[in-house]
């Protein structure tokens, strides 16, 4: 699911404009999906490489891709961003239809 999720991620930048308009915005650019995967295996506090992966890790690989990567004035946009992100996953899992375009 991680991998599709990350597949998903990278594939919405790419997608055409009227596509993206029918999906949850995403504001993580494919430099900051490709740090979420680095972080995933190498992260000594919140990688899962192996492991279940909680959506509470997930959100902490989501800030710390942001934390390395984001410049001030897209900063806090794509810190809300991933808290949305994460919780709309997460309600995903459990049924919700908004963000199952991520992880289908």
């Amino acid at each position: 699911q991680f991998c599709q999720l990350l597949g998903r991620m990278r594939l919405y930048q790419s997608l055409p404009q009227g596509y993206q308009k029918d999906i949850p915005r995403m504001l993580f650019t494919d430099t900051q999906v490709n740090n979420v995967a680095r972080a995933y295996i190498n992260d000594e506090n919140f990688g899962s490489l192996g492991n279940d992966l909680s959506m509470w890790k997930f959100y902490n690989l989501l800030t710390g891709a942001n934390k390395i990567s984001s410049y001030v004035d897209s900063f806090l946009d794509r810190a809300v961003n991933a808290t949305e992100i994460a919780t709309g996953i997460n309600a995903a899992l459990h049924g919700d239809t908004k963000y199952k375009w991520f992880i289908d």
